[in-house]
């Protein structure tokens, strides 16, 4: 299978995707809606003012105090002031709230640090107990203004109904300098946000293989990930390439997107001994790494260091219409990454379709292998991970070391008696000079 197309259109640039936020500078308000009238809200208890936020998933927010955030707001001026408040939230969890003054104005601007969960882009399986919010690849921040009303006595309220608020389009928020670094592989990244495809909008570096005789099925989950993918950056796949097991020239250097039940697509069978997991008739094959991490390898890094390639694949017999997201690392290209979508049988990837259209369902996808069944699904982490993109000298330095808390305390230690010593020397030294100087 092989497709050309012209190429009128210019290469995208990385994490330039219409739908997401730009990383290069801080963003408007006004950037992030459609029209102006989206950031204004009518009556005293309006419905909130919600604004989009796609964000590319290797973000890698480790270290940091938050996104900051700079809110300009205008309303009408509340009768009473300490009653009247604007709750800031995103994905329907409390930031700040601010209350309302009698001026009619939020001030030049009210300056928030919206809260990032850490190694929130680096896997699902951590536990970080500050900060409380997370954001992920889609988020939704939501600004919720209360006015009270005009009372005329004990019991009666007056209507006041040309109150009015907005959120001025020039607020800002900036996530400009953050590094781009993850594990992988991580399901819920392709789920969400179809990354790592979406890394060039266009698809520029993606090459989709497809059976050598792809049927009805195969073509239309092509056209619906594909679709998908344009709607979470905005832009078409107009650079994406097809082709099948045989074209080696599209599969070096690119990340692969691979679609096809086991039988009929050839890489699953060629590189069987690297899936995270393999599904096959009645068979479902786990893979188990050949020596896991030890306790010494876990607190101190050092001991037995983990050997995550596949010493054993567990079988598991089961029945029942089953299809599975894959993903692992290219066995052509170190830090290219492959996504396979299988099943049982072709029209079982249909009900892959049908999972990654159910949010709830897609909350549930991370891992290397996501199982899924009618409405359900179960993810696992299973085989080899690694990692792409780059952190700067200090990150790459200290977060390894913080992955290891007890040999982080006993370098501390360490560099604590290498000073006191070096220090005792110095007096020591600075005494002998002086009794020496004695007449």
């Amino acid at each position: 299978v092989s497709a050309a197309r012209p190429r009128a259109d210019l290469p995208r640039r990385a994490y330039d995707a219409p739908n997401w936020v730009r990383l290069d500078r801080p963003m408007k308000f006004g950037e992030l809606v459609d029209n102006a009238q989206q950031l204004q809200a009518f009556g005293h208890m309006p419905a909130p003012i919600r604004i989009g936020l796609r964000i590319p998933p290797d973000l890698f927010t480790w270290r940091s105090r938050g996104v900051p955030v700079d809110l300009k707001f205008r309303y009408t001026a509340p009768i009473r002031a300490s009653e009247s408040r604007l709750a800031m939230s995103i994905n329907d969890e409390l930031v700040q709230a601010f209350n309302l003054r009698a001026s009619g104005q939020g001030g030049d601007s009210a300056r928030v640090l919206l809260p990032l969960l850490d190694d929130s882009l680096l896997g699902e399986g951590r536990e970080v107990l500050i900060p409380a919010f997370k954001l992920g690849s889609r988020n939704q921040l939501q600004y919720a203004f209360s006015f009270t009303y005009q009372k005329d006595g004990a019991c009666r309220d007056t209507q006041v109904e040309n109150v009015r608020a907005m959120i001025d389009a020039d607020s800002k928020i900036d996530f400009s300098g953050y590094p781009h670094y993850a594990q992988m592989p991580h399901l819920g990244y392709f789920a969400t946000a179809g990354f790592p495809f979406t890394k060039y909008a266009d698809l520029a570096q993606t090459t989709v293989v497809l059976p050598d005789a792809p049927g009805a099925q195969d073509i239309e989950v092509m056209l619906t990930l594909l679709g998908r993918m344009g709607e979470s950056t905005g832009y078409p796949a107009t650079r994406v390439e097809i082709g099948g097991a045989r074209d080696e020239t599209l599969l070096r250097q690119r990340d692969l997107l691979l679609i096809g039940a086991a039988p009929q697509q050839a890489l699953l069978e060629r590189w069987g001994d690297k899936l995270p997991a393999l599904i096959a008739g009645q068979e479902r094959k786990i893979s188990r790494p050949a020596r896991g991490a030890t306790f010494l390898y876990d607190w101190f890094g050092f001991g037995s260091q983990p050997d995550l390639s596949v010493a054993v694949q567990s079988n598991i017999q089961g029945g029942g219409a089953m299809a599975a997201l894959l993903g692992f690392e290219s066995p052509l290209s170190g830090e290219r990454s492959v996504v396979a979508l299988t099943a049982v049988t072709p029209a079982g990837m249909l009900q892959a379709l049908d999972a990654l259209d159910n949010d709830k369902l897609v909350r549930s996808m991370h891992g290397s292998a996501v199982f899924i069944a009618p409405e359900r699904v179960e993810s696992v982490q299973a085989g080899a991970t690694y990692t792409i993109g780059s952190l700067p000298f200090y990150s790459a330095i200290w977060y390894p070391l913080s992955e290891h808390p007890l040999l982080l305390a006993l370098l501390g230690l360490l560099a604590v008696l290498v000073f006191a010593f070096a220090l005792w020397r110095s007096l020591k030294a600075l005494a002998a000079a002086r009794l020496k100087d004695r007449p």
